[in-house]
């Protein structure tokens, strides 16, 4: 019979109120001795460099709880001189922003993050971490965490901190004001909170445009015409929200990064564990590897050089000519996918009884909708191994690289059939032995339906990955540990209940964040919908605010209560994502002139007939119109389609309709002028177009992208680094004595209090 044991926790050692992290493996018959061996020696380690260790354990597995003595925390952030926040009205030190390295003799001028804990709950975790990473001579475990998944543990997950999570419950995702950003810095760091940011700051800006957009939709609605006079105004408007709006992060961005005194991270950014290179003495400036011969050629201090990871950029150009072609055939086949789409489409949308009208055009954009997610899952786990072929230094490196690979699909498969119907569709062309069809009213109305069934679906099918997905396999992986523990209890043939599950169990069985890139990704497809078709779904920035809205509280909540606490991860800005936005905003001038000058019937193509005709008149048949068709003849009637056969010339740029009597044409001309002529349409667009670029120019130019007193601020801690002594502490540590640990895993348990367990009917 297999024995449990029920051993107390040693006596000698505090039981400490939070624990930091928890790691666990499998209970395994028949385990690899080697894993078993390296997994011992990690636990040895643990001790042996002063954490506090305790084990929690059931009949399937094995929970290890990780936290350190103040003490220990103490000597390590001293080590690392991490940067933490001064008290109120303490000088704020050279080089930081209300912030300074740690130090033990000035412990006194640091402000505790609370009065049970000197250190945050993220403070902790980050040094743990180190201590698990760092060298052996400087008191570390010296491995690799991410080296030690899945084999010899299954995972290394921080714990959340009840207080704080509580906390950010209260103030951030059941309140519907303000978000506490510098709260959510302090709990997830610096990367997650600027994505809040973000998001905040781009949710308030959509309030002003969705304005605008309901108006211009409204108009549209009740004079039941996609080609408004408004639409003009609206996109020339969103033009200029757009430049103004990027400038505006920018500013914000840079204000977050000093006020969190991140505006360095990058120089000061680690290796990646998953970096291959040769070690070599040198160092690396802006990216960029300057050798030991380089160095003494160009000046450098040959002292100030170390031994580090180095890895010849021309391999990763080889592996570059691997990537391309792959990116490629993607590419190619989400073009071809979305032909075959949209041909499904054209038919589905044909008038009853052939097919469904309006109904079936909505119907297509779902399709499309779905193939859009099916492929993106698909292209990102490609480019994700990818990324890793290719071998990048740091995570901003290796985030870059990419969201250049991502977006480049995605901004094809998400935006290509919209730029189908807008620029290719009724155009009498033949594309792959198919012709391209016609609009059925207008290119702008079709338009507008594939848009509202993209914008929607998405955003509902988003909404079910961020919060449904998670919830549901955290919920079958505690079910089937609660299972197993319950089998195990059987076979113990214990008459007492089974143990209840710890508030650890049901951490370490949750989903793990997947980070912020997946968010930021979300929030440049939707920036694309708003801006790039403006003209054809106004309301597309209102739909997007609302959406927002929730956004910012189901993706707290998600990381509060759905996923693992994430590891610390820092950032001083939102990286290449903001070159994506700003491509998008300066596509979106573009895209919105050429719908309102070819695609619209604003400038051109909609002919009003200003005289009844008799009333036995079957319609009118317009036979210098793409798309023939019969329209009702009353005063102020109006008929669509894109005018292609007219000459100003033979018929002095007027409208001619033959109008059908009994089957004898009665009328060969109408008075219709039209607005422009093709030529005139098209010096339109490059006038207008240019304009609206050139102003976007300016406009940024005129707009300084940090706040003036964010210049003065750190201007004056300059000064006052370059002008002051450093300060030479000696810290005295009382080390805590190394003593030998026992050389196999300790079987004692430990047993959690009443407070750490989770009521099963919650």
């Amino acid at each position: 019979m297999q024995q449990r044991s029920t051993v107390a926790p040693t006596p000698k050692a505090k039981t400490p109120t939070q624990w930091d992290y928890v790691i666990d493996y499998p209970i395994l018959p028949n385990e690899d001795p080697a894993i078993v061996k390296r997994r011992t020696q990690f636990i040895k380690r643990m001790k042996r460099v002063g954490l506090t260790v305790a084990v929690i354990e059931t009949a399937s597995e094995k929970l290890i709880l990780v936290t350190a003595p103040q003490e220990r925390f103490e000597e390590e952030a001293q080590r690392h001189e991490i940067e933490m926040k001064l008290k109120e009205g303490e000088t704020p030190r050279p080089g930081g922003a209300g912030y300074a390295e740690f130090s033990i003799a000035t412990k006194h001028t640091f402000q505790p993050h609370s009065s049970t804990s000197f250190f945050s709950s993220l403070e902790r975790q980050r040094l743990i971490l180190d201590i698990f990473e760092g060298a052996k001579s400087e008191r570390g475990c010296g491995e690799n965490v991410d080296a030690l998944m899945p084999k010899v543990f299954r995972r290394f997950s921080p714990l959340h901190d009840e207080t704080d999570r509580d906390k950010l419950m209260k103030t951030w995702v059941k309140h519907w004001g303000r978000q506490p950003l510098d709260s959510i810095r302090d709990y997830f760091g610096e990367k997650i909170a600027m994505y809040f940011a973000f998001l905040g700051h781009y949710t308030v800006w959509l309030i002003s445009l969705s304005i605008f957009g309901l108006i211009a939709q409204i108009c549209q609605f009740v004079t039941n015409d996609a080609d408004h006079p408004i639409v003009p105004f609206y996109c020339l408007l969103l033009s200029l929200w757009t430049t103004l709006y990027l400038e505006s992060w920018k500013r914000e961005q840079v204000t977050r990064a000093f006020l969190w005194d991140v505006q360095d991270f990058e120089e000061e950014e680690k290796i990646r564990p998953e970096y291959i290179g040769d070690a070599s003495e040198g160092v690396w400036v802006g990216g960029y590897f300057i050798s030991k011969h380089e160095a003494q050629t160009i000046g450098i201090e040959t002292t100030d050089l170390s031994t580090t990871k180095h890895w010849p950029s021309w391999k990763r150009i080889l592996r570059y000519l691997f990537s391309v072609p792959v990116i490629g055939c993607f590419i190619t086949s989400t073009l071809a996918g979305t032909i075959g789409i949209l041909a499904f489409r054209g038919v589905l949308a044909m008038p009853y009884p052939d097919g469904y009208g309006k109904t079936g055009q909505i119907i297509g954009g779902m399709v499309n909708a779905v193939f859009i997610n099916f492929m993106n899952v698909v292209y990102k786990k490609v480019a994700k191994w990818l990324n890793d072929f290719e071998n990048y230094r740091t995570d901003t490196d290796y985030e870059d690289a990419l969201i250049s690979k991502v977006f480049l699909f995605q901004f094809i498969n998400s935006y290509i059939s919209l730029f189908y119907i807008a620029f290719v569709k009724g155009r009498d062309m033949t594309i792959f032995g198919m012709n391209t069809g016609h609009c059925r009213r207008s290119c702008l109305d079709e338009m507008s339906t594939q848009l509202f069934s993209l914008v929607v679906l998405m955003q509902i099918v988003g909404n079910f990955k961020e919060l449904a997905i998670p919830m549901i396999l955290g919920k079958i992986k505690l079910y089937l540990a609660e299972r197993k523990k319950k089998q195990g209890h059987v076979e113990l043939n214990e008459s007492a209940p089974p143990p209840a599950t710890t508030k650890y169990e049901v951490e370490s069985k949750m989903e793990p964040y997947s980070g912020t890139f997946d968010d930021y990704n979300e929030m440049a497809i939707q920036f694309g919908f708003v801006t790039l078709f403006a003209a054809a779904f106004p309301i597309a920035s209102l739909a997007s605010l609302l959406n927002n809205i929730v956004e910012i509280r189901s993706d707290g909540f998600k990381l509060l209560w759905q996923t693992q606490r994430p590891h610390y991860q820092g950032c001083e800005d939102i990286g290449s994502w903001q070159g994506v936005f700003t491509v998008l905003s300066t596509l979106a001038v573009i895209t919105n002139v050429c719908l309102i000058g070819f695609t619209s019937m604003i400038l051109s193509g909609k002919c009003v007939f200003t005289q009844d005709f008799p009333a036995n008149c079957v319609g009118v048949h317009c036979t210098y119109f793409e798309e023939d068709a019969f329209v009702p003849l009353a005063h102020g009637a109006e008929f669509y389609g894109t005018v292609v056969n007219c000459s100003a010339t033979e018929h002095k740029n007027l409208c001619c309709p033959v109008v059908i009597q009994n089957g004898v044409n009665i009328v060969q001309e109408d008075e219709l002028t039209l607005f422009m002529s093709t030529f005139q349409v098209l010096v339109f667009v490059v006038v207008v177009e240019h304009a609206l670029l050139f102003l976007r120019y300016v406009l940024a130019e005129l707009i300084p992208d940090v706040p003036s007193w964010v210049v003065k601020a750190q201007a004056r801690i300059d000064f006052n680094k370059s002008h002051s002594q450093k300060e030479d502490v000696e810290a005295s540590l009382d080390k805590a004595e190394w003593s030998d640990s026992p050389d196999t895993i300790p079987t004692t348990v430990y047993q959690p209090s009443p407070d750490e367990y989770v009521n099963k009917e919650d």
